[in-house]
């Protein structure tokens, strides 16, 4: 079997299954469902966090997400709808 022929329909490469499944970046998550504009997702991507402040800390205390709003979309960008 080649490894490098795309095995999809879509003909995409598909990696391998590791058992473990990894959430998609809360801010690429929200850029791409267009509740964070892009130059914000920029400025928070390469802004150093001040002390321990999470990003979901930060998106908050700068305005960017209402934090009701931002726990509904945790919950569904981790599938716990």
């Amino acid at each position: 079997m080649d490894y490098n022929t795309p095995s999809s329909p879509t003909g995409a490469l598909q990696p391998p299954r590791t058992g473990h499944w990894d959430p998609p970046d809360l801010l690429e998550f929200l850029t791409e469902a267009n509740l964070l504009p892009p130059a914000a997702y920029l400025q928070l991507q390469n802004r150093d966090l001040d002390g321990n402040a999470s990003e979901s800390d930060t998106l908050i205390s700068l305005g960017l997400i209402d934090a009701t709003r931002l726990a509904q979309l945790q919950a569904e960008r981790l599938g716990e709808g």
